[in-house]
């Protein structure tokens, strides 16, 4: 099948080219069951990993995060991804000494200026597949140290960065296996990476299916567990669950040390119902319901633990 059926097949995704996944990123496996057939998402039958078989080129994904439409669209969402930025600060505060820290995928670097912000002496680093988004990062905050692309092709020596972050990005890149083994080389021993992903847990899709079967109830059309590629202005290639964003860190030296909730709603009364209801699913029924997630992970030392800073 070439390249142009491929789109031609879904014409509402704004891509031009297309790519077949043949081989699961996290293990390598080649054998697939599909959970999506009209979208293509499959999941891996060896380690559990869902992700879309059929995705769209780097090059393509790039020409669409270009698109101002998209940044427009963003733009709109400052207070929420603000929010959601304010929350991360507590969680990287009892790793973040002396720096440097690394935000992959920085966006328009409103992560990174919060930093500056607590931490002015903290050396700010950061990566980015739009062009467009460096720019507005460098002329609002006057940040330096960007580089764009893929964080696997950049040149920083091994070690030099304190803490790694990934908010709202794994979901995005090619191949989520890679940019953790990058990450680790990039750390210093006892370094921390911290990652917030969509939640896609078969807990939080019941869940859903709940909530999608009382607003069929009242006459609404509900979502379906899975978007378009392209939908919302979103390219989600992956979709974590709890268990399989563990194997991966696992699978890459990493040693996972915290999980919670990554919050970035308004904090109506519903909302902090329902976040004191995932707590306690999380807690007692080891069970996700959020619908989004946060790890921290250390990077593990040449003989299987932790190597700590002293």
């Amino acid at each position: 099948m070439n390249e142009m059926n491929l789109g031609e097949q879904i014409t509402a995704v704004p891509f031009d080219e297309w790519e077949i996944v043949t081989h699961c990123d996290l293990c390598g496996g080649a054998d697939f069951k599909s959970t999506d057939d009209r979208l293509r998402v499959a999941r891996c039958k060896r380690c559990g990993h869902t992700f879309f078989e059929r995705r769209p080129t780097q090059q393509a994904i790039a020409r669409h995060y270009d698109q101002g439409d998209n940044y427009a669209m963003w733009l709109g969402q400052t207070e929420n991804r603000r929010r959601a930025n304010l929350r991360r600060l507590d969680l990287i505060a009892p790793y973040l000494t002396r720096g440097p820290i690394l935000d992959v995928g920085c966006g328009m670097g409103e992560f990174l200026n919060l930093v500056a912000e607590r931490w002015p002496r903290v050396g700010l680093y950061g990566t980015e597949l739009s062009k467009t988004a460096l720019t507005l990062a460098k002329e609002k905050f006057g940040l330096q140290h960007l580089f764009c692309g893929q964080l696997q092709d950049a040149q920083w020596p091994e070690g030099s960065f304190e803490t790694i972050t990934l908010w709202q990005v794994l979901e995005h890149v090619p191949s989520p296996s890679a940019v953790v083994r990058k990450a680790n080389d990039l750390l210093q021993d006892g370094g921390r990476l911290l990652i917030a992903v969509p939640n896609d847990s078969d807990a939080r899709a019941f869940s859903r299916w709940v909530k999608h079967a009382l607003q069929r109830c009242i006459g609404r059309t509900p979502p379906t567990r899975y978007d378009p590629l392209g939908a919302h202005g979103e390219v989600h290639l992956h979709h974590f669950s709890p268990r399989t964003l563990r194997y991966l860190l696992s699978q890459n030296r990493f040693r996972v040390i915290q999980g919670d909730l990554d919050l970035c709603r308004a904090p109506t009364f519903s909302h902090i119902l329902f976040v004191h209801i995932c707590r306690f699913a999380d807690k007692f029924l080891r069970c996700n319901l959020y619908e989004t997630m946060v790890v921290i992970a250390q990077k593990v030392g040449p003989h299987g633990r932790g190597s700590e800073r002293t």
